[in-house]
């Protein structure tokens, strides 16, 4: 069972997202879920999220808001979404991309909350 969930709202990101090292995260830490919003990308964003989910679709869910609303407004419909998707203990989010953008940084957050509980 995963554990926690990680929320990333993802507006126009094609150019930002490191694919290799999200699903490298996403492979090495079997207890998390990555919960990927697109907040109504006008970019490719959406096909390259749903290319990750496609990678490992038991651990990576996408979510498609047609019309961006903000990032707080992304993460309320990825926590939703998610919440009824699996069953986690904890969740947590990223406020852009950026923050993913060294891979220290997911495990930092990820021991953090796991700490939490």
């Amino acid at each position: 069972m995963q554990k926690i969930c990680i929320v990333i709202p993802c507006y126009n990101e094609v150019l930002r997202l490191d694919r290799t090292l999200l699903q490298s995260y996403v492979v090495s830490n079997p207890s998390v879920c990555i919960c990927l919003v697109n907040d109504g990308s006008s970019d490719g964003t959406l096909q390259l999220l749903n290319e990750i989910k496609n990678t490992s679709p038991d651990t990576v869910l996408v979510i498609d808001c047609v019309k961006n609303g903000g990032k707080a407004e992304a993460v309320r419909k990825g926590m939703f979404e998610a919440y009824n998707w699996k069953d986690f203990e904890c969740f947590a989010y990223f406020l852009s991309l950026i923050h993913i953008s060294e891979p220290t940084r997911l495990r930092r957050i990820s021991y953090a909350v796991f700490c939490l509980k």
